[in-house]
């Protein structure tokens, strides 16, 4: 499992700060390796690594982020993504009260933000000055998964925060956009 995260938030209990919680973007499953490429890696390394090159200068990143945040979002898309990120905290909002028993806590109004993000992002990974709802809908599982605590009863259910989104996906239609303007 592979997270991006943006800081850590403390809490200072007596003299001790404790983490309270990594504020993720996104959590991505990568699965595990095969057996014979684990043991690859975990040989020795009988020389030195190849030798690294970079692929971007830091001013190409920032141009390509200043990039990010240019991509147009419809204000339905922004919609959207508060509607799928409410769904999660208040199931009956998008009427599947029968899930309200197996969340505790849904997504936070944080999720809504990294949605329309990483949507921008992804729009400009695909070469696209605009985002589409489906941007949004392909990243909910990634950025909703980790932002879902489930109740004891999720958990004795085998009810997991996937089942949980994929159910909200399904409750909550996707605007159409129009785009002629674009």
């Amino acid at each position: 499992m592979r997270t991006i995260s943006t800081e850590k938030v403390k809490i200072k209990t007596s003299n001790i700060l404790l983490p309270l919680r990594l504020s993720l973007i996104l959590t991505l499953f990568c699965g595990v390796p095969s057996l014979p490429v684990a043991a690859q890696v975990a040989a020795p390394v009988p020389q030195p690594p190849p030798a690294t090159q970079a692929t971007l200068t830091p001013e190409t990143l920032l141009r390509m982020r200043e990039s990010v945040q240019q991509v147009y979002v419809d204000p339905s898309i922004v919609s959207y993504s508060v509607a799928l990120v409410t769904g999660t905290r208040a199931p009956t909002t998008v009427q599947l009260a029968d899930l309200d028993r197996y969340v505790t806590y849904g997504a936070s109004p944080r999720a809504s933000i990294a949605l329309v993000l990483g949507g921008r992002a992804l729009a400009f990974l695909r070469g696209r000055d605009y985002v589409l709802p489906h941007d949004v809908r392909e990243l909910a599982l990634d950025v909703l998964r980790h932002r879902i605590v489930l109740s004891y009863e999720a958990l004795a259910d085998d009810v997991d925060p996937d089942t949980i989104i994929g159910r909200v996906l399904q409750a909550v239609p996707m605007p159409e956009v129009a785009l002629q303007d674009r």
